[in-house]
């Protein structure tokens, strides 16, 4: 047998059962997800660490005979959520006993170190693989797979090392409201993966809505937009070095070769690390710069991040860390709200055979530095202590800052930054201590330690005021080392305060100088604070609170190093516009948006999110200030929308439309915004999702436009009354006098005529609405478990969202399903919803006998009443109540006729009775009908083409069969609507709106299928 083939036997015999039970039972754990709180609230702490071990014969760690037989346990969480809103009471050494309310498996995502999460409402989480726990490797022994210390050729990763369809490169998303789990990312330089040495943290840039990732095979520092794209590299080897004027240290070529002997699983030299002069670790972007740490020194360096989210030509030393106890690397880096910056150490990477080590213990430190005045660092950071053996420096390398607690333990969500979390080793263990200790629970604890962040070293040693969290739940493991990885905790602070660290007064002697505090709730709120307190007479703002004026490049610090021959941009001006000639007034510059929409992955399944990334850019001249809303077209019967990040915007459906919308929005020529969206598809016979995104030029998102032309006006020496977005009488009345002088008619409406007279080829649109749209799809994949066909469904039953739903139990109480937009509605005979009696009903005025009563006379015969109504009605005489034919009073008592059924007429002849609703019947959307045989709505054959703008069905310019808008014989029915714009068709082998044949190229700008 080929390697290959034995590989493929032995992980198909090891894993396909547990794989198929998983796939089954994950649907279940979904569905009883689906109304649980999201994994990751406010008081939510994530922590990354080893898996385990498992074996035939062997325990936990030493505890086996044969650790060649001890393999990583596929089932032991690499990433855990705890939930910590609560802490039970004040600190005092206790440890937190609590089961993690999410284990992601290593059978999942492998080993991992770097966590990040995004802004989202319910943030997720990205995980990246990491050799921090050693790189295990397995291989064909005598009898039977065996694990093996060094390489050999037919030498394979272990099971668990790195994630299903994963590697050394990947970055896993875990979805912060189910804990789903997808691929999010595979760094590789290049045509060349990752060969092992894997990532070392990972960095969330919500300003730019990026992600940075720092690699250890390469040294390179990676930009992933939301999706998971490639944006671009740093390399401080080369530009960072280079910038500060050192002399560059490029990657040596070394990669990890497990077919070698060479390859040593307890030598990280063999593993392929790039120079530790180039090596980066730790992460973290504040206030346009991203801050990284050389594994060489250990020294902090930043680089800035451009307005478009690229790596800035100004990299530069920000301070070294003394080498004393240990020049151990620095893996973690935080800022809090004040800017102080908080870093954690992590021994060096050891990875003993017996799995009980894998970074050097008790030199560890977890420090604290602040800015001064002139620009520069606090010589001598303040230190927290780490648990309680010895020096008190027993991190293990996260760290993360997340809100204060309550004196009795609950979450004190409106202060942000106010506890310090960490993880450690053996963090309770302390011979002096114990007997208080023990009071709290176990001594072993390897995980988290949580302390208030304004306790130092100096006021908290040792550390009893501290929160201490166990990792794996076991405490008979005294002598492992290394086995936690990193923490990221779930806050909000958009409206919070800061606590602690922000109101603390240090001592002089502590190397600490006050900071200056925001002004505002976002890092745009306080740059607006800072212009206008430099220049209170020009600082202009419109009416949304946007300066007017550009922002000041940030100043370079004094301390800091500058490449060669860099012009000081901070003191550069923009120039000045020409001035205009004689007579000539000079127009503000337009601006010009365009939406770009991208696919996150290669492809998704059912039940995992779809995500799209949508750019919208602005390529005019002129900066875009106001409301900004994006119309989503993707079709709802394949998908539904799950979620969508920053939570800056808003995003609902609205029928078979998805709207996101930003209530105010800056961007300047050049720059761009991303929005990201995930879509969960259902379990339905489709081949694909598409997303088709237009910026919707409507209602509030016109008055950018407006105010563009209000200003206009009112340089060229028109009054169009405030420039203020709002297009009201006194701005139509200059539009008309605008017309007037350039001899054209005008109505008053800003329209594409006068932008083009106002801009020339900027005025169509929005500018230029050609790049207005832009459609992206996915491919779905099928995967074992998945529904390949829709279930056939009954004659009287529908197919809803991947399920069969019988007609009869659709609506209720008389209502009827609209097909448009999945709702129940009563009909037209009887509008109104009775909640108290369930069911639809009428309403009619009631009518009542007047008091006095009118003049006798002679009661008329039927015949001869219904000629003189007849006369009345020619005549225009009123009918009298009493003699209404619609009448409801009651007559001798009796009460008045159902507004449901027909009252006897004079006569005693009875109305025809009105048809009552059939509560099965399916209303259509426009003028489709519901077409039983394939269950759907569909277009008439003489207009077999649904427009989504008129509402209805149009005749198609092209060619269109009934064989192309019906299902074939056999197969299975496309649920719900399927909607094509332009004259485009449905095509159920593509799953998705096509061209005809005779004009197969779809023109995105005109809107139609071309030749």
């Amino acid at each position: 047998m080929t390697p290959s083939g034995f590989w493929r036997s032995w992980f198909l015999s090891a894993g396909i059962g547990v794989v198929a039970a998983l796939g089954a039972g994950l649907i279940t754990s979904l569905h009883a997800q689906e109304n649980k709180q999201p994994i990751s609230n406010d008081g939510a702490l994530i922590i990354s660490g080893f898996s385990g071990t498992s074996a035939k014969s062997a325990g936990f760690f030493r505890s086996g005979t044969d650790l060649n037989q001890t393999m990583i346990d596929l089932d032991g969480g690499s990433v855990k959520v705890f939930d910590l809103s609560n802490t039970g009471g004040a600190a005092d050494a206790q440890l937190i006993k609590r089961s993690p309310a999410l284990s992601v498996p290593a059978r999942k995502i492998g080993q991992v170190f770097g966590l990040a999460l995004d802004d989202a409402e319910a943030p997720n989480i990205y995980a990246a693989a990491s050799s921090a726990f050693g790189l295990q490797l397995i291989g064909k022994g005598e009898n039977d797979t065996q694990r093996i210390k060094t390489g050999q050729p037919d030498a394979a990763w272990m099971p668990g090392q790195f994630g299903e369809g994963g590697g050394p490169g990947s970055i896993w998303r875990i979805d912060g409201r189910t804990g789903q789990v997808t691929l999010f990312a595979d760094i590789s330089d290049g045509d060349a993966p990752n060969s092992g040495p894997g990532l070392g943290d990972i960095a969330f840039d919500a300003d730019h809505q990026q992600f940075f990732v720092s690699d250890f095979d390469t040294g390179l520092i990676h930009a992933l937009d939301i999706s998971g794209k490639m944006l671009g590299r740093f390399d401080h080897g080369a530009t960072g070095r280079k910038a500060a004027g050192l002399s560059p240290v490029a990657d040596d070529g070394r990669r990890a070769d497990i077919t070698s002997s060479a390859f040593d699983s307890e030598d990280p030299e063999s593993w392929g690390f790039t120079p530790v002069e180039r090596r980066v670790w730790g992460l973290a972007y504040h206030e346009g710069r991203l801050y990284y740490a050389v594994w060489s020194g250990p020294e902090i360096w930043s680089v800035g991040i451009t307005d478009s989210g690229g790596f800035a030509d100004d990299a530069r030393r920000e301070l070294g860390l003394s080498p004393e106890p240990k020049p151990y690397p620095v893996s973690s880096i935080a800022f809090d709200g004040e800017g102080r910056l908080y870093l954690a150490q992590r021994g060096e990477i050891r990875s003993r055979y017996d799995y009980g080590t894998f970074a050097l213990p008790r030199k560890s430190r977890v420090l604290r530095y602040v800015r001064a005045n002139d620009g520069s660092w606090s010589p001598e950071p303040l230190e927290y202590p780490i648990g309680f053996p010895a020096t008190h420096q027993n991190a293990s390398g996260g760290l993360t800052l997340g809100p204060g607690y309550k004196p009795d333990g609950s979450l004190d969500a409106d202060s942000c930054w106010g506890t310090l979390w960490v993880t450690g080793d053996g963090l309770r263990e302390s011979s002096r201590d114990a007997d208080r200790l023990q009071r709290g629970g176990p001594l072993v604890v390897h995980g988290a330690q949580g302390l208030p962040v304004a306790l130092t070293r100096a006021d908290n040693l040792p550390p009893f005021k501290s929160y201490y969290l166990d990792y794996d739940d076991r405490f008979d493991d005294p002598n492992v080392a290394g086995h936690v990885g990193d923490i990221a905790a779930v806050q909000h602070c958009a409206s919070a305060t800061a606590v602690a660290a922000a109101s603390e007064q240090t001592s002089p002697s502590s190397g600490e100088q006050d900071q200056g505090k925001s002004t505002g709730e976002t890092p745009e709120q306080d740059a607006a604070a800072t212009d206008a307190g430099k220049d209170k007479d020009t600082a202009l703002v419109d009416q949304f609170g946007n300066p007017i004026t550009p922002r000041e490049t940030e100043p370079q610090l004094p301390n800091a190093a500058k490449p060669s021959g860099e012009p000081d941009t901070a003191a550069q001006e923009a120039p000045a516009p020409p001035a205009p000639a004689a007579g000539a007034a000079t127009l503000p510059a337009p601006f010009d948006l365009s939406i770009a929409v991208r696919g996150g992955v290669e492809a998704c399944a059912p039940t995992y999110a779809c995500p799209f990334t949508l750019v919208i850019s602005n390529n005019g001249p002129g900066t875009y200030r106001g409301p900004l809303t994006i119309a989503e077209e993707v079709d709802t019967a394949v998908a539904d929308l799950a979620d969508w990040s920053p939570r800056r915007w808003s995003c609902e459906r609205r029928e078979t439309t998805f709207v996101c919308t930003h209530a105010a929005l800056q961007l300047r020529p050049g720059e761009s915004v991303s929005l990201r969206v995930d879509f969960v598809p259902w379990r339905v016979p489709a081949a694909r999702v598409q997303n088709c995104a237009r910026l919707l030029w409507q209602g509030s998102t016109l008055s950018a436009r407006n105010l563009l032309v209000q200003e206009s006006l009112s340089r060229l020496g028109f009054d169009p009354g405030p420039v203020d977005g709002l297009a009201g009488a006194r701005t139509r009345s200059a539009i008309q006098a605008f017309a007037a002088e350039e001899g054209q008619p005008s109505d008053g409406q800003i329209n594409d005529a006068l932008l083009g007279r106002l801009f020339g080829s900027w005025g169509n649109g929005d500018l230029r609405s050609q790049d207005d749209r832009d459609c992206a799809s996915l491919p779905l994949r099928r995967s074992r478990g998945s529904v390949a066909v829709a279930p056939d469904c009954g004659p009287t039953d529908l197919l809803l969202k991947g399920r069969c739903v019988s007609r009869a139990s659709l609506c209720d109480g008389g209502r009827q399903f609209q097909a448009s937009d999945n709702s129940c509605t009563c009909p037209q005979a009887a509008p109104l919803w009775d909640p108290v009696n369930g069911r639809c009903t009428g309403y009619a005025p009631p009518q009542r006998a007047l008091r006095k009563p009118l003049p006798s006379t002679a009661s008329p015969s039927p015949s001869a009443t219904s000629q003189d109504r007849a006369q009345e009605r020619e005549s225009g005489t009123a009918v009298r109540p009493e003699e209404s034919e619609d009448a409801t009073a009651t007559t001798d008592g009796e009460p008045s006729a159902a507004p449901d059924e027909s009252p006897p007429t004079p006569g005693g002849a009875q109305q025809a009775p009105q048809p009552k609703p059939d509560p099965t019947a399916i209303v259509c959307p426009g003028n489709q009908r519901w077409d039983d045989a394939s269950k759907q709505c569909k277009c008439p054959p003489d207009n077999p083409v649904w427009d989504k703008i008129s509402n209805s069905c149009i005749p198609s310019a092209g060619k269109s069969s009934e064989t192309e808008l019906t299902p074939s014989a056999g197969e299975a029915p496309k649920p719900n609507l399927q909607i094509c714009s332009g004259d485009r068709v449905w095509s159920n082998d593509e799953a998705a709106c096509i061209c005809p044949p005779e004009r197969p190229n779809w023109d995105e700008a005109a809107g139609r299928c071309t030749i």
